[in-house]
């Protein structure tokens, strides 16, 4: 949402919807498109961002997180958010949202080995593309003013201090939470799936470091020992 604030105060683009939905796909030549994706369960995404029809002229940027937050997160998904179409998707015979978390961490097709699998391929690609951007959700939350700035030079868009400051206001937790109960975003994956369960909203507790403080400490070492020996140092998730 911090690229759709910023092109909606350069362009006047919608900013009730993702910058990825059909109706940006109308608008005129000259403003930006932008298509993005969760690779983990999208093959056709994967197929189209990893394969040789992505030319190299086009930027491409990795937003990455810490895989042990991301996989909480994605099972709360799961468990309040998500349909049956989806998790069929993955070509499971059980409702994701129904295993025990330790099962879920541990399941080989959408737990921590599915990650660790993506990140390679990652990795992969961030030796091959000659433009590509790597960042880290945690610096963005860290610091998200400077995150933003170096983002929006990757791309060639303008960087005045005081847009980034109000693109930063716009996109904070505090405030998208708020536009998210109102009911003001167009687009379902930014809408409650039960507006009455605060766990079925899109935005989250958006905090870094969370699975020290959920995980038991066996299962937080097993995943710390998994991640350690495979996972990319570039990735800064080793320790």
């Amino acid at each position: 949402m911090m690229l759709a604030h910023h092109w909606h105060e350069r362009f006047g683009t919608p900013l009730d919807e993702l910058p990825g939905s059909s109706r940006w796909y109308r608008l005129p030549r000259h403003i930006p498109r932008l298509f993005h994706t969760h690779v983990l369960n999208e093959p056709a995404s994967l197929r189209r961002l990893f394969g040789p029809r992505l030319a190299g002229r086009r930027p491409v940027l990795l937003l990455v997180r810490d895989p042990r937050d991301a996989l909480l997160s994605l099972h709360r998904h799961f468990r309040f958010r998500s349909r049956r179409t989806e998790w069929q998707r993955f070509g499971l015979g059980e409702d994701p949202g129904q295993l025990s978390l330790e099962r879920f961490l541990r399941h080989p097709r959408i737990g921590l080995p599915a990650f660790l699998a993506l990140y390679d391929r990652l990795a992969a690609f961030l030796d091959r593309h000659p433009r590509c951007l790597l960042l880290r959700y945690e610096d963005l939350r860290a610091d998200p003013a400077a995150s933003f700035a170096r983002l929006l030079g990757f791309l060639g868009e303008p960087t005045e201090p005081q847009a980034v400051a109000r693109t930063v206001a716009f996109a904070s937790l505090e405030h998208m939470r708020a536009l998210e109960a109102e009911g003001f975003f167009r687009s379902e994956v930014l809408r409650p799936a039960d507006p009455a369960e605060g766990r079925s909203f899109k935005v989250g507790l958006g905090k870094s470091g969370r699975w020290r403080e959920e995980l038991p400490a066996e299962l937080g070492a097993e995943l710390a020992a998994m991640i350690g020996g495979r996972l990319d140092p570039r990735f800064g998730y080793g320790s």
